[in-house]
């Protein structure tokens, strides 16, 4: 080998390891992540009805998980409205489509002497369509901090909010106080992409016009009052089959808290690759009657050994249209593994009201 081919290969060993080396820098997206400078770079929420009781501040202490300083939050005993007592920090960030990026938070529940088993915290990306990418997790023993992160691309070029919120409590009402420390978004690199083998625009999906009844689909409920007309079954139209839900109505906001009924389907998703997910829903709610309802569509990864679990989607779509409309959503997984496409009609955040909800025709495909 001439002197001028091992100058060329070895410059091109050393280009090939620094740009290597550059896409796996990990680089810290948002500001102050440790709360040192206080609110600094964060935007909060409380919740109007929670304004003289509800806390978001920084504390000094040596307990803090980093640093000298962690944030403090309370939601206080009376927020019971599962639509409306909320409390979140976060913050908007420019983030780049075919990027990876990873959110990661440390929280402590502080009061775990209380009659709440849990606090309920909820840890998301929004995009600018109302795409979501996170969990909801429970933290309860209040013996330190615990780590949470999930990783998650961006569907564009786009302003994405990224935060924390402190959510009531589906079982029973006390102060719920956590610390927060450590809330990083970090870029990882270029997504890793494995070619989906399937064609492109072709429903990935099985039975979903429902002419044979729930065959290809797994149901799932939970119904700790036994209440009656909580139901998921076909209905069977002639020539038209739906899905059809049913939440009965409720003496109150949160009796129903911990009821759902809901039906999935076990899919394969692969790294990288975009799908879009797709329900026609038809409400039908007593006459004369206005508000709102929601529904769970989403696509969700179990836990394994090798990885959490995950979440895609809007996860609760929220509307009062009474007649049939098309929800569309994109999902991009960032791990190639079986997800449960899931329908449910969940008690949480009806307020106790009642409707029967029509699903038909559901689609996933992989779009390009």
């Amino acid at each position: 080998m001439s002197k001028t081919a091992f100058i060329k290969m070895v410059f091109l060993e050393c280009w090939i390891m620094a740009l290597g080396c550059n896409l796996d820098k990990v680089v810290l997206q948002n500001k102050n992540h440790g709360f040192e400078k206080s609110l600094a770079g964060w935007s909060t929420y409380i919740a109007p009805s929670m304004a003289a009781d509800a806390i978001i501040k920084t504390v000094h202490s040596e307990g803090a998980k980093k640093g000298q300083h962690h944030l403090f939050m309370r939601l206080p005993a009376n927020a019971k409205d599962n639509q409306s007592h909320f409390i979140h920090i976060g913050q908007y960030l420019d983030l780049k489509k075919q990027k990876r990026y990873r959110f990661s938070v440390d929280v402590k529940w502080a009061n775990p002497e209380n009659t709440l088993p849990s606090a309920i915290i909820s840890i998301w990306a929004k995009g600018s369509d109302a795409t979501y990418f996170g969990k909801d997790v429970w933290i309860d023993k209040g013996d330190g901090f615990k780590h949470f992160e999930f990783e998650f691309m961006p569907q564009e070029n786009e302003k994405v909010f990224c935060y924390l919120s402190l959510l009531t409590h589906q079982e029973d009402y006390d102060a719920t106080d956590i610390y927060v420390d450590e809330f990083k978004i970090e870029e990882m690199g270029l997504v890793f992409v494995e070619a989906d083998p399937r064609p492109a625009y072709k429903n990935l999906l099985k039975n979903t016009t429902f002419d044979e009844g729930l065959k290809h689909w797994l149901t799932t409920s939970n119904n700790p009052h036994r209440v009656d007309h909580l139901n998921s079954y076909v209905l069977k139209e002639v020539g038209n089959p739906k899905l059809r839900f049913e939440l009965p109505a409720a003496s109150d906001s949160d009796y129903l808290n911990n009821t759902w009924a809901g039906v999935y389907q076990n899919l394969k998703l692969y790294a990288g690759n975009n799908y879009q997910l797709k329900v026609m829903i038809d409400r039908v709610v007593p006459d004369s009657t206005q508000y709102p309802t929601i529904v769970n569509i989403y696509a969700y990864k179990p836990k394994s050994d090798l990885s959490d679990s995950r979440w895609l989607g809007s996860v609760d779509y929220k509307f009062n249209k009474a007649e049939p409309h098309l929800y569309s959503k994109r999902l991009t997984p960032l791990e190639t593994a079986d997800y449960h496409i899931v329908l449910r009609i969940f008690g949480w955040g009806n307020n106790g009201n009642p409707f029967k909800l029509n699903i038909d025709n559901i689609k996933v495909e992989r779009i390009e």
